[in-house]
């Protein structure tokens, strides 16, 4: 049966942003990467500032929906068929997963086909008003559109009935076969499991850069009462703002976890104006 894919889209999406928990994700979301954008725009006067404010909402909004529409494409054409095996995976590889589908669906003309007319006439607003700000709204449109599509693989998951089997090892953050974003763009992956953890970070692969961008490391401290440390080496590439968030968040994900708890934990940041990695 041929469907409309548009009105699908519509539909759907608005099924989403009447739900609550989904309403405050795309908030968090928004706030996210508003943040972003806040050295480029601070100094401008309030005028400009409201309507960056309000073309901002409307440029992630049609990214959303962008993205939600093209998976659906992909997911009804027999073509570029997505055997059930994919949605085994979690949901970070799954992001990582949809990456590369775009990229081989879309092809080279990826920036253009994605791009909306309403991010197109946003774009052309903001480079005239702000210095240098195109390469950060071109990131974003990328991302947002992921994030759009991931609602999309979630909702097909669904449609499948298909449950992933829960791991029986837990690390600190997750399972040491998974990785788990931490922020809309920053994922985490187990690259030690004994004792001590360690996890490598990284930008989402809708950057280009794919090396690691820091590493955690927890050690627990065997004492009557054990202690754990938790060290997390960043890449000055994160901005302040990032790198706040990013530890901010990474306590909040080992604490709801509930192996450890606030007064065990003690967290040591090092900043890093390169971060290397070697193999020997």
């Amino acid at each position: 049966m041929t469907i409309n894919i548009q009105k699908e889209t519509e539909k759907k999406l608005t099924e989403l942003y009447s739900i609550d928990v989904f309403k405050q994700e795309v908030q968090e979301y928004k706030s996210y990467y508003f943040q972003k954008f806040l050295p480029y725009i601070k100094d401008h006067e309030d005028d400009v500032l409201e309507q960056f404010n309000k073309m901002f909402h409307l440029f992630i909004d049609s990214q959303i929906f962008q993205g939600y529409y093209i998976a659906t494409e992909i997911l009804t054409n027999e073509e570029t068929k997505i055997e059930n095996e994919f949605f085994l995976n979690d949901d970070g590889y799954m992001i990582e997963g949809i990456i590369s589908i775009f990229t081989q669906a879309v092809g080279e003309n990826l920036f253009e086909i994605i791009r909306t007319e309403v991010t197109g006439e946003f774009t052309q607003w903001a480079i005239r008003e702000f210095e240098n700000i195109r390469p950060t709204i071109r990131q974003i449109m990328y991302d947002a559109t992921i994030y759009g599509a991931k609602q999309r693989f979630i909702e097909e998951k669904k449609l499948r009935n298909i449950i992933n089997t829960v791991s029986e090892v837990e690390g600190y953050f997750s399972s040491p076969t998974q990785i788990q974003y931490v922020l809309p763009d920053v994922y985490i992956e187990n690259m030690v499991f004994t004792s001590t953890e360690v996890w490598e970070i990284y930008r989402s692969s809708t950057y280009p850069n794919e090396s690691s961008i820091g590493e955690i490391n927890i050690i627990e401290i065997p004492l009557a009462q054990a202690e754990y440390r938790m060290v997390v080496t960043l890449s000055n590439e994160l901005s302040d703002f990032e790198k706040q968030i990013f530890v901010t968040r990474l306590v909040e994900i080992i604490l709801k976890k509930g192996k450890i708890t606030k007064e065990s934990l003690t967290v040591s940041i090092v900043f890093a104006s390169e971060f290397y990695q070697y193999q020997f």
